[in-house]
């Protein structure tokens, strides 16, 4: 479970997700030099990222320290099997299924990469990311979940 009381936390709360959207512009900087499907998902988890940022710069969460710490830790599970994979090292099933899809010579729709990134990030790392945020209090992040869901149909519908 992560500490919210420690001084990381306290004296940095911003910049840990600068440090994030730092990582996925040098995955997305490096897929494109490359000319790799392996960076439609990180294109779009920047952008939805940077919505998450500003939210919780601007107070529109409850707990914007927990939701902080959600995003970082979320984008961490991501970034771990981006590594593991370039460094051809195992990570979970649904990040290699999505890789090799990506890296397989077949050209694919985007929107094909970005529901292989999304089964795999949503449907296995979210809920891994949210228990350990939560912790024994589920409840507590519901309604800044709720948030997150306004901030994705806005993006959607270019709002």
């Amino acid at each position: 479970m992560v500490d919210r009381d420690s001084e990381e936390t306290r004296d940095q709360p911003r910049q840990r997700l600068d440090t994030t959207l730092d990582e996925l512009d040098r995955i997305i900087d490096q897929t494109r030099r490359e000319h790799s499907q392996l960076g439609v998902f990180p294109s779009m988890y920047r952008s939805v990222t940077t919505e998450i940022q500003d939210a919780v710069r601007t107070d529109f969460f409850d707990d914007g320290v927990a939701m902080e710490d959600l995003a970082v830790t979320f984008a961490d599970r991501y970034l771990d099997a981006y590594r593991r994979w370039s460094n051809a090292d195992t990570t979970t099933d649904s990040w290699r299924i999505a890789f090799e899809a990506a890296t397989d010579g077949r050209r694919r729709m985007i929107a094909q990469h970005l529901l292989a990134g999304m089964n795999a990030h949503i449907n296995l790392d979210l809920g891994i990311v949210a228990a350990d945020i939560a912790g024994h209090e589920p409840d507590r992040l519901h309604r800044d979940f709720l948030r997150v869901n306004q901030i994705l149909f806005q993006k959607l519908n270019g709002l």
